[in-house]
Parts: structure tokens; C-alpha cells; sequence
């Protein structure tokens, strides 16, 4: 998954934002890269769309401090069963909560 955000760097401004995977796209991925084992980008919020605001004053006030990738998951049939294939980026959440360790806002700028 993270190759794939890292080699679709080029076109990262495909990839939305929403918060709490619902909604509106209230921003997209800027740019996006590998550092030392870790998923690291930059979001660029939009504050004209009112679900924008929102998420971006979850952020601020530190309501929402985590981020949280919402993907598809192709399934592959094998001999030995079904198995979890590729996994393919569709959008970046700012959540509450992340379901991963380490998957936080680490800056904010206006």
C-alpha cells in the first residue's frame, strides 16, 4: 500500500481527504513519501467547503489527531484458499482515532 502511494507520487492530488471516511472530499494529498519504514504526506484542506473548516479546526483544536487510509482490497483464489491481493489507495481520513499505531498529525499550518 505505501508503494503504492509512493510511486502514484505524481499524482497524489488524485487521492482525497474526508474526515472520518464520510462525506464530502475536503482536501487531497499534495505529496506523499516513504521515510524510514513510515508513510509521510502532505494534506492541503480546503476551508471554502464547510466540512473542510470543520476538519481542519478538529486538527487545530486536536480533536481529530490521526490519520487513517481507506482502501479496496482485491481478493485472490489460490489453491491454499483466498488471500488478501493488491491493495489500492482510495482515500485519507482525518480521524479521531486511527486503527494503526503511529498514523498521527504531526503539524499544522494555516
Amino acid at each position: 500500500m505505501i508503494r503504492q502511494v509512493e510511486s502514484a507520487n505524481s499524482s497524489a492530488k488524485k487521492i482525497p481527504v474526508h474526515v472520518e471516511h464520510k462525506g464530502v472530499e475536503v482536501g487531497h494529498v499534495v505529496s506523499a513519501w516513504r521515510h524510514a519504514g513510515k508513510l509521510e504526506c502532505v494534506l492541503a484542506i480546503d476551508n471554502r467547503v464547510l466540512e473542510g473548516s470543520f476538519g481542519s479546526e478538529f486538527v487545530r483544536s486536536g480533536i481529530c489527531r490521526d490519520l487513517s487510509l481507506g482502501y479496496d482490497v482485491s481478493l485472490e483464489q489460490s489453491q491454499a484458499g483466498v488471500k488478501v491481493g493488491r491493495k489500492h489507495l482510495k482515500e485519507i481520513s482525518i480521524v479521531k482515532r486511527g486503527a494503526r499505531p503511529s498514523c498521527h498529525i504531526h503539524g499544522v499550518s494555516s
